[in-house]
């Protein structure tokens, strides 16, 4: 395969416990479509993509499955095969589960619950790979933002035309992301990149979007 295949995982393990309510964000409908399938119709007809893996909780399995299945009927042969497999405790538990069914040297990483990613951000991820062995999508910040220590007191403020805004898709090479987290493994860190950064590795940034919002509360959810 050519260094810009790619494998994605697409994140959808987590409780959801700011979102509220019976039914998982990710299965979620936004205009009459859940979430998710928002994800599936962007990556999986990408060129570049060979397979989607998706963990997931025990109790969504079955729902995710019937997605994955329906989309999967809708579209043609060559479209990315789509596995599942099991979320963990943790995202990066989640993550781990889901490199170890990747095959690809590139690995993209998505949050499900990310329903405006685009083909321009498949590309700049994948084509950084090709220098950097981690990049992220993101956007300045519009806002300064400060540190601040556990009584609430301002410790420092950044610089904002320096401060980024994280966001998905973030690509990396699959080995050297591996063995991030064999070495890693219960390091507390909210996204993949933090990894990379703990083994040493640059980190690039490309350009996302502040329409690439990430569903967490029912606020978020577009009209």
């Amino acid at each position: 395969m050519s260094m810009r295949s790619c494998d994605v995982i697409l994140a959808a393990g987590g409780s959801g416990s700011r979102f509220g309510g019976p039914v998982n964000k990710v299965l979620t409908e936004l205009r009459g479509i859940p979430v998710l399938r928002y994800s599936l119709d962007l990556f999986g007809v990408h060129p570049a993509v060979r397979r989607i893996v998706i963990p997931c909780r025990p109790e969504d399995r079955e729902a995710i499955a019937a997605l994955a299945a329906d989309w999967r009927e809708a579209h043609a042969e060559e479209a990315a095969e789509i596995l599942l497999t099991d979320g963990g405790p943790s995202r990066q538990d989640s993550v781990y589960n889901a490199l170890l069914l990747c095959r690809e040297p590139l690995v993209l990483i998505h949050d499900g619950a990310r329903p405006f990613a685009d083909a321009a951000m498949i590309d700049a991820c994948l084509g950084a790979l090709e220098t950097y062995p981690a990049v992220s999508t993101g956007v300045p910040s519009k806002d300064t933002v400060k540190l601040v220590n556990e009584a609430g007191e301002v410790l420092q403020t950044t610089d904002r035309s320096r401060t980024i805004l994280i966001q998905t898709p973030q690509g990396f090479r699959r080995e050297e992301l591996l063995a991030a987290h064999d070495r890693f493994r219960g390091t507390p860190v909210t996204d993949d990149c933090s990894l990379m950064e703990l083994a040493g590795h640059a980190v690039k940034i490309v350009p996302g979007s502040y329409r690439n919002i990430k569903i967490t509360t029912p606020e978020d959810l577009p009209g």
